[in-house]
């Protein structure tokens, strides 16, 4: 089990190296770690145990932590880095090579709309005024015996 808490941990370690946390975002990873290494642990010690905390079991767990951090750790730390590496320069790729290219598009054919849309925003503007001009307005209205 501490094989598996050291492991997890070095998930925590590698997403670290490369997001740059602030400070209260690697606060609430770190109790989002300690919760899911207790978790693990209580199961494991309800599995095992009969839900009895035992010495052993815990010092076991302590030293299978620490034999996998001093000599598997480095190695699945490198691994998991050049993974993300990979992954990085995928979605950089992508975006270089796909998104750019379509969002440049994009905006060019968002700018020809707009004149569009200007340009018969101005003929709308000159039907609506020579309409108007064209109205005859009567003071007089029709049918009206008053006089």
């Amino acid at each position: 089990m501490g094989a598996v808490i050291c492991v997890l941990f070095d998930i925590f370690r590698v997403m670290r190296m490369f997001v740059r946390p602030t400070v209260l975002s690697a606060f609430w990873q770190d109790i989002v770690f300690w919760l899911v290494a207790a978790v693990l642990t209580y199961c494991f010690l309800l599995a095992y145990c009969y839900g009895i905390t035992r010495g052993y079991v815990l010092f076991g767990e302590l030293l299978g932590f620490l034999l996998c951090r001093f000599t598997l750790s480095a190695v699945l730390i490198a691994a998991m880095s050049r993974v993300v590496h990979v992954v990085r320069s995928i979605v950089a790729f992508v975006k270089i090579r796909i998104f750019r290219p379509i969002s440049k598009k994009i905006r060019i054919f968002a700018r020809v709309v707009a004149q569009k849309a200007r340009v018969l925003q101005k003929i709308k503007n000159k039907l609506t005024e020579n309409a108007k001009k064209h109205l005859n307005f009567r003071r007089k209205t029709a049918y009206n015996n008053e006089e």
